[in-house]
């Protein structure tokens, strides 16, 4: 069946388990990796350090200048900071120094001090004793809150307040960054003398654990949007030579932004967030009316404008009008943040035809036969494409639809044959790239379909009629792709228990009958499908199969699965004669006694004696293990 491509947001933190493994235990090591990294994360986000200094600076020992000026980051007092002091404060902090300025806040502030001597020793490396003294003062508490011993009674209220979380150094040892920061992280959640939690107390939001909500912080931080066209750069308020680009969750370089992309940026980490979602197709409706638009309709959906520009564009006094095929381009929402024609920004949807024929034209007036052709795209949209009849069109033609003013045009696609092994990271296949926003739909030949994702294609071997079309942009990388038989995710898969098919031709005395009934045990349980005017060839069968069904659920097809003796089980591959076969993600497990099958699970199969292991799999690239079907010796 077909299915909805969703986009998704995703950020992945590479845990490395360098040290100590064998006294602390490998889960508590990961444990503390991971609150290390969201500290890091979570301080870069804010401002307060950057990339540098939380990554290839993290084992640095940090200056008392240092840690007053990223103190006064963490503080929320950066922007009241002067640019210079008339007056050094300290005989050891000349007045011109960058540090100055970050040096008397601190004192003023009562966050840290020099010593007797009237020195502040802005170069040495501060202590942790120095370091928790500063943030206890950060959190509103000064001398009357401790009695006795100070340094003492500082030092066990850093402790009994867990500002030491993740830090092992002690009272004399230096701080690095890795220690600052994660200091200045446990600041933020710890509770200020008046009872609130620090963070809240400088505007930032908590998730359900406690935490600072680093993605709702940088949602809230967000510049933008700005539309990659022209000079679009000359909008950052950094050069892009110093940004951090990320398109679709992966990190990117500035040649992988296209014209048109949609752009958003985060000032104080340099970062850029490329969103390269678009709509194209007719504009069916503009709601409530051309004189306030707030929504438009493309192709039966209706999307929200934001900002003042697309709403001009679409309004009464703009130039683009109902009717007028247009490009949406759509922001981190969602939401239509820019529009134009669709012969200006260039649209160009590819795909394959799957059907053809002739209908009563719906893009002219009156009663005109036309002949047209229905195209799956890229996108796992079915596009339905009237044309002169003067060019034939053939079921598995590539081709690409082209959006201009007055409608559409398709044109023939001539290719080459696309083999090859796609590498484990499914960013290339042979001498082609595969972009990062690739829109990949597979397409089988029983007419069921699926959105595929990129990283579905890893480690597949592309072989003869495998890739029905393919489209390159200017770096050689393929931007979309329509693949038949390649992961097998667009069937059902279960256990054919039961047939009936009946196939009679009519008679002098009875009418003709044709249909079908099939009891399946699928991952849901017994399935039975049935058809109408024709049978699936299934009679006397059973045992695995996979199941082809259309967008509306209609069953299209049925064959059984290959076999093979299994010699070895984990939990992603299987070994049989000497090959291995990856298991699928949703692979059905059954034990099976005579005729009946008892589902079970993949961990209570590895390892069992006295059983005979049968995998059956798809007829797909992958050739992955839908089915394993357990049986006793």
């Amino acid at each position: 069946m077909k299915k909805q491509s969703l986009w998704k947001r995703a950020t992945a933190i590479l845990l490395t388990l360098l040290m100590f493994a064998g006294i602390f235990g490998t889960q508590n090591i990961q444990a503390a990796v991971t609150t290390n990294q969201q500290a890091a994360q979570t301080l870069i986000t804010m401002g307060v350090v950057s990339e540098t200094q939380a990554n290839a600076d993290a084992e640095k020992y940090v200056t008392r200048q240092q840690f007053a000026k990223l103190l006064t980051k963490l503080s929320g007092y950066e922007n009241k900071v002067a640019d210079s002091v008339k007056t050094s404060l300290y005989r050891d902090v000349k007045k011109k120094s960058s540090y100055a300025p970050y040096i008397k806040l601190a004192v003023d502030q009562g966050w840290m001090k020099g010593n007797l001597s009237g020195k502040f020793r802005p170069k040495q490396s501060i202590t942790a004793q120095e370091a928790a003294n500063a943030v206890i003062a950060l959190l509103g508490y000064d001398n009357s809150d401790f009695g006795g011993n100070k340094q003492s009674a500082r030092w066990a209220f850093y402790k009994s307040e867990k500002l030491n979380a993740n830090i092992s150094k002690t009272k004399s040892e230096k701080f690095t960054y890795k220690d600052v920061i994660q200091l200045f992280y446990n600041t933020l959640e710890a509770k200020t003398k008046d009872g609130q939690i620090y963070a809240q107390t400088l505007g930032y939001t908590l998730d359900s654990e406690g935490k600072v909500d680093v993605l709702s912080l940088i949602d809230k931080n967000l510049k933008g949007p700005i539309i990659a066209t022209g000079s679009w750069s000359s909008s950052l308020p950094f050069a892009l030579a110093e940004a951090t680009i990320y398109i679709g969750g992966a990190k990117k370089t500035l040649s992988d932004i296209n014209e048109y992309d949609v752009i958003y940026y985060h000032t104080k980490t340099k970062t850029i967030y490329v969103f390269q979602e678009r709509v194209t197709g007719k504009l069916e409706g503009i709601q409530p009316n051309t004189i306030a638009p707030v929504s438009v309709t493309v192709k039966g959906v209706t999307y929200t404008l934001t900002g003042q520009e697309v709403r001009y564009a679409l309004s009464a006094k703009g130039t683009i009008k109902e009717g007028e095929y247009v490009t949406l381009l759509l922001g981190k929402d969602g939401t239509v943040v820019g529009v134009g024609r669709a012969s200006d920004i260039n649209s160009v949807i590819g795909g394959v035809v799957i059907k053809t024929g002739k209908r009563v034209s719906e893009e002219t007036s009156g009663a005109k036969l036309v002949d047209y052709i229905e195209v799956l795209d890229t996108t796992g949209n079915v596009r339905t494409v009237e044309h002169d009849g003067k060019t034939y069109y053939y079921v598995n033609q590539p081709v690409e639809i082209n959006y201009v003013s007055e409608g559409t045009t398709v044109t023939k696609v001539s290719q080459t044959s696309l083999t090859g092994t796609v590498n484990a990271t499914a960013t290339a296949i042979g001498n082609y790239g595969i972009a990062v926003g690739a829109r990949i739909v597979e397409y089988n030949a029983d007419g069921s379909y699926a959105v595929v994702e990129r990283s579905r294609l890893a480690g597949c071997t592309f072989r003869y009629g495998n890739v029905l079309y393919y489209h390159l942009n200017a770096k050689n990388e393929i931007t979309d792709m329509v693949v038949r038989d390649v992961t097998g995710d667009s069937f059902t898969y279960g256990i054919l228990l039961t047939v009936e098919e009946i196939n009679e031709a009519a008679t002098e005395f009875t009418p003709a009958m044709c249909y079908g009934t099939y009891e399946v045990l699928t991952a849901e349980g017994n399935v039975t499908y049935s058809t109408s005017d024709y049978i699936l060839g299934m009679a006397g069968m059973t045992g695995p199969v996979q199941i082809g069904q259309n967008e509306q659920g209609k069953i299209t097809s049925m064959r059984r699965l290959s076999s093979v003796q299994v010699t070895s089980v984990t939990s992603y591959e299987l070994g049989a004669a000497g090959k291995s076969y990856p298991v699928a993600e949703e692979i059905q497990v059954y034990l099976k006694n005579g005729n009946t099958y008892y589902p079970t699970t993949l961990s209570k199969v590895q390892g069992a004696a006295d059983v005979t292991l049968t995998a059956y799999y798809d007829n797909s690239a992958t050739n992955s293990v839908r089915i394993l079907v357990v049986t006793a010796k």
